[in-house]
């Protein structure tokens, strides 16, 4: 037997919420008693309701979750195995086709229909491969073994050659040798993405124990993920996500905070090491010695010999609010810090009128495929060799887009994003916005109609692209009349020609063609 045995921090995370509700409800909880059908917990899943939850919480989990629908522990399963690339890409489309219902479910023997019948007739676990040789291809458990362990450690698919014959001579008494290669071709592929349907069980498990805790007991479990989350832009995050579930997050005070957040009522408190500047020793320092009666007294314990508490704490409190007194009352002016000492996003539109946050995106309603207006924080930018991608954050969720390596975006401002299919095309401040500078973008959010005429389109951005080959093109957002956006392509053959028609803010009359993926592109334009 081998034991695989990771640090989970998810395993904290349970630990602390089922402590939580102890302390507070007097209740043991035994996961192990849970029933696997709660439908609450899959509708969660399925709307993409996924923040804390094991794994699911990446975008691409959430995703699949949202494109696939989850009505049974089964679902949670097969998703964990289907969300890795190799998967994704090969069986993926078949079966989610086939789970909704668009494509029939086939088998391609009876024999086999044991064994994938919960997935809809795919084979998408390295388990399902033993099966198949065993039951369909005549060859014994420890062959079978083989195939799988070439399957796990993905090594050559050369190594399946020994095997060949013996599975397609097997077969051949239930399928015709034709469909027998086929299949093998198949399990071939499966070195390159098959999961083991154990380990998918384990894992998806621990997703649905969290998911249960986080629909059942929000403010415990929220609780417990701040307190394990040692990363500021996932901190930042599960703030967000407190905020949608409608926890109240109280700001931290030299008076009410513990060390580290805490329950307090039915409201989470920001703990004094959660500050910007104030480290765990300093923390507590000012928790040993209180309460403090005023601020002076506050600052007459700081100054005493050996008393661990420096003047760049005080200062950290100060700025966000967090010693406040009679003696020091707040300036009005603390929420904008909040971002930097305590990773809570501040979305300031003051200014932004009404007709143009209405043409807002949503973070959580962002598609990767699409055109998009976007008003955000930038939380952080990572960056690759060719590539930046830019973490986007607004009271709704957070995202990443792509934009290019030498960026000018700044970490911890807000902008108006013009999105195209995943990539930012044109950015702008919000004081550029308030300020109605001359810019087609800023010109177009201010417009109710355009004023061209029907058929023609304005260009809102041009994007100058070189190829492998080293050809230019362009990625180009076009405006109709009506201010529908469209994001179309200008090949290397039309390059020089569009450059001199479709500047930003030029009216052109261009022919739009789609290509067999729905890619839109220029084919002339006058």
């Amino acid at each position: 037997i081998k034991f695989d045995v990771l640090g989970l921090k998810t395993l904290s995370v349970i630990q602390d919420t089922l402590k939580s509700i102890k302390e507070r409800y007097s209740k043991d909880i035994d996961l192990h008693e849970l029933t696997l059908d709660d439908i609450n917990v899959f509708k969660d899943l399925s709307n993409g309701f996924t923040k804390g939850v094991f794994q699911a919480e990446a975008t691409p989990y959430t995703n699949l979750l949202i494109k696939m629908g989850v009505d049974k522990f089964e679902d949670m399963v097969a998703s964990n195995a289907l969300v890795r690339p190799g998967a994704m890409n090969t069986v993926g489309a078949e079966y989610l086709a086939r789970k909704r219902g668009d494509k029939m479910v086939q088998y391609v023997h009876p024999i086999m229909q044991p064994f994938t019948e919960r997935t809809y007739g795919v084979i998408i676990y390295q388990e399902q491969v033993m099966q198949a040789c065993v039951y369909l291809g005549g060859m014994s458990w420890s062959e079978a073994d083989k195939v799988r362990k070439i399957i796990g450690k993905k090594k050559d698919a050369k190594e399946f050659d020994a095997f060949k014959d013996k599975f397609i001579d097997g077969a051949r008494q239930y399928i015709s040798k034709e469909d027998a290669e086929k299949l093998w071709h198949d399990f071939e592929a499966h070195a390159g993405y098959s999961f083991n349907r154990s380990h998918a069980v384990a894992y998806s498990m621990l997703s649905y124990w969290t998911a249960w805790l986080k629909h059942y007991y929000p403010l415990e479990f929220v609780f417990a993920l701040l307190k394990n989350e040692g990363n500021k832009d996932t901190r930042t995050e599960y703030l967000l996500e407190a905020k949608r579930l409608n926890i109240k997050i109280l700001l931290p005070h030299v008076n009410e905070s513990e060390l580290d957040f805490s329950i307090q009522g039915n409201s989470i408190r920001f703990g004094l090491a959660n500050v910007k500047y104030i480290s765990e020793k300093i923390g507590k320092s000012i928790v040993n010695a209180r309460p403090y009666k005023s601020y002076s007294h506050l600052l007459e314990v700081a100054g005493e010999k050996k008393s661990g508490i420096n003047s760049r704490a005080i200062s950290a409190l100060n700025i966000i609010g967090g010693a406040t007194f009679e003696d020091n009352p707040r300036t009005g002016k603390e929420s904008e810090n909040y971002y930097e000492y305590l990773n809570i996003p501040k979305f300031d539109t003051r200014g932004i009128t009404p007709y143009i946050k209405s043409q807002i995106t949503p973070l959580e309603e962002f598609l990767e495929e699409g055109t998009f207006i976007l008003c955000a924080m930038v939380k952080s930018i990572k960056k690759g060799p060719t590539w930046a991608r830019v973490e986007l954050v607004d009271d709704t969720g957070s995202i990443g887009i792509f934009h290019e390596v030498n960026t000018k975006i700044e970490p911890g401002m807000m902008y108006f994003f013009l999105v195209g299919d995943n990539r930012i095309h044109k950015y702008v401040t919000i004081d550029d916005v308030v300020n109605k500078i001359d810019d087609p973008f800023v010109q177009w959010l201010y417009s109710d109609k355009l004023k061209i005429d029907n058929g023609k389109m304005l260009v809102l951005d041009f994007t100058h692209y070189k190829t492998k080959a080293n050809k230019m093109m362009a990625h180009i957002i076009l405006s109709d009349a009506d201010k529908k956006l469209e994001r179309v392509i200008a090949f290397p053959k039309l390059y020089t020609k569009v450059l001199g028609k479709m500047k930003p803010g030029t009216v052109c009359d261009p022919a739009i063609a789609k290509m067999d993926d729905g890619t839109l592109f220029i084919k002339e334009v006058i």
